[in-house]
């Protein structure tokens, strides 16, 4: 994903940074220039945060998280050389065994094209901790942005074995399988609703942005033959005399498309019906996430 300032960058940027101030110094001093730095940041202002974290970088060379700050600001004004430096920089000065530098480091050097560094980068985190999925996600990207379409499926989805539920995998995984390469919009959209069924919603803002705007795509261009077999099993399913009749036909017209909210509100009240009131609660709570413009899932 591309999103570059995210929870965990916040985290670091709201650390405490205690710094000796120079005494006799009218220029701005360490604690000013790390308070200055970590405001612009956080407020947005990108070219401000560089100014007074750079001095800060000056004033506390070795300080990980100094430096990190600014490759971070560095990184959202497209100075991605600059960034790399303050990266790795920052994590050749870490002793905590953090990644983060290092995940940095990899979109600063992607950012510019150079995707060996890029996945350089990723190698020596992987030798810090185990294959974290997000970060066998980041390296799968670069694959991806190389044309290395295959390899990249292959990447994530091992990714996935370990955790099941990491956003960063499902979110590029189910890009992948809307690129021509795959042309799979079906098994995209089953990506896309577990990414926002797994992902908080104060985290990674854009991409659920996306993840709801492309199920609504998916939706509406599904093909016409799809459409009728689901459009045979939603007649199937309200016709059925008996409730777990119902249900079964409910739960395989979800099953051939993710994104069409027809089936899957016929989902919702088929449990009900059945009696299934705590699985129905469940569906009604996915389906307002998943389906958040609905008018059907609200004030229920």
């Amino acid at each position: 994903m591309r999103s570059k300032l995210h929870a965990s960058t916040q985290a670091l940027i709201l650390a405490a940074l205690v710094s000796a101030v120079l005494p006799g110094c009218n220029r701005e001093t360490s604690d000013d220039a790390i308070r200055n730095g970590q405001a612009a940041l956080l407020a947005g202002d990108y070219p401000q945060a560089v100014k007074h974290l750079s001095r800060a970088a000056k004033l506390n060379p070795e300080n990980a998280i100094v430096l990190y700050n600014l490759g971070m600001a560095q990184l959202m004004t497209a100075d991605y050389k600059a960034a790399a430096r303050s990266f790795d920089a920052s994590d050749r000065w870490d002793v905590d065994g953090n990644t983060e530098a290092l995940e940095g480091l990899a979109l600063a050097r992607r950012e510019a094209g150079d995707y060996e560094g890029a996945i350089s980068a990723f190698e020596r985190a992987f030798a810090k901790v185990s294959r974290k999925p997000h970060l066998v996600a980041g390296m799968a990207v670069c694959e991806m942005e190389q044309g290395n379409m295959e390899y990249a499926k292959r990447i994530l989805e091992d990714a996935l074995i370990t955790d099941p539920n990491d956003p960063v995998a499902l979110f590029n995984l189910a890009a992948l399988m809307q690129k021509p390469h795959f042309n799979d919009p079906q098994t995209a959209a089953a990506h896309y609703v577990r990414f926002l069924m797994h992902t908080p919603a104060d985290k990674h803002a854009a991409e659920r942005e996306k993840a709801l705007a492309r199920l609504k795509e998916i939706n509406a261009s599904r093909s016409p033959d799809l459409q009728l077999e689901i459009d045979d099993k939603i007649m199937e399913a309200r016709s059925a005399a008996r409730p777990a009749d119902a249900l079964l036909a409910a739960a395989q017209a979800v099953k051939l498309d993710e994104s069409n909210p027809d089936a899957f509100w016929l989902f919702q009240q088929s449990l009900l019906k059945a009696g299934k009131s705590r699985e129905a609660g469940l569906a009604l709570a996915r389906f307002r996430i998943v389906f958040p413009d609905d008018p059907r899932g609200l004030g229920r």
